[in-house]
């Protein structure tokens, strides 16, 4: 793979790091939650705008010209490809008391207008961007880490799924080890975070409805 190709890993892998640098302050825990910050709120709007420009590159791959789409546009659009499976995508930090972390969760079923629910943590960067005095707090640990988690995954999927390597250096929060059966992603084993499966769907097999 090229240098160029890189970019966008080595940009995840920069995140990575400075959310590191939060622990030594602030632990990940499911207590901490609600713990909001300055640099939490960097970290929520670089983490997001990342995976917008991510999320555009897996579009792309389907064709579509998605250059101005939002979030919700492109999730339509995504689900009706391979890419329709990723509110399955399940992110576990065993090695931290919190939950398991699923970002796109919300994606599963759409609101009752047939619009795509944004993740909450989508929401709240949303609402950091646009009325920062009211929403400050919304930049807190949950929503950061969510946000990191969903970008490691859209990352995997860019990766591992249209690029068919293994992005290199290695994280050091959410390390990267995997094996391929039958050519799918079987299960990751990423040191402190599990990553069970990356849910894929073949849509010459299975015809997805828009």
């Amino acid at each position: 793979m090229s240098e160029a190709d890189l970019k966008y890993w080595r940009y995840f892998l920069s995140i990575e790091e400075d959310f590191i640098k939060t622990l030594r302050y602030v632990d990940l825990s499911n207590d901490n939650y609600q713990t909001y910050s300055i640099e939490y709120t960097r970290l929520l709007i670089s983490t997001c705008a990342e995976i917008e420009t991510m999320l555009k590159l897996l579009c792309k791959s389907t064709g579509s010209n998605c250059d101005k789409y939002n979030i919700s546009k492109l999730k339509k659009k995504l689900y009706e490809h391979e890419f329709c499976l990723m509110h399955e995508a399940e992110v576990n930090l065993s090695n931290y008391e919190i939950d398991e972390i699923i970002p796109f969760a919300s994606w599963e079923k759409d609101d009752s207008k047939g619009k795509p629910v944004a993740p909450e943590w989508w929401r709240a960067y949303n609402n950091i961007k646009h009325d920062r005095d009211d929403k400050f707090k919304e930049a807190n640990l949950e929503n950061v880490i969510y946000a990191i988690a969903g970008l490691f995954i859209v990352e995997m999927y860019y990766y591992i799924k249209l690029k068919n390597v293994e992005p290199m250096p290695k994280p050091k929060l959410f390390g990267l080890e995997y094996y391929y059966e039958s050519k799918k992603i079987g299960k990751y084993e990423l040191g402190g975070i599990i990553l069970r499966e990356l849910p894929w769907k073949n849509v010459n097999e299975t015809k997805v409805k828009s």
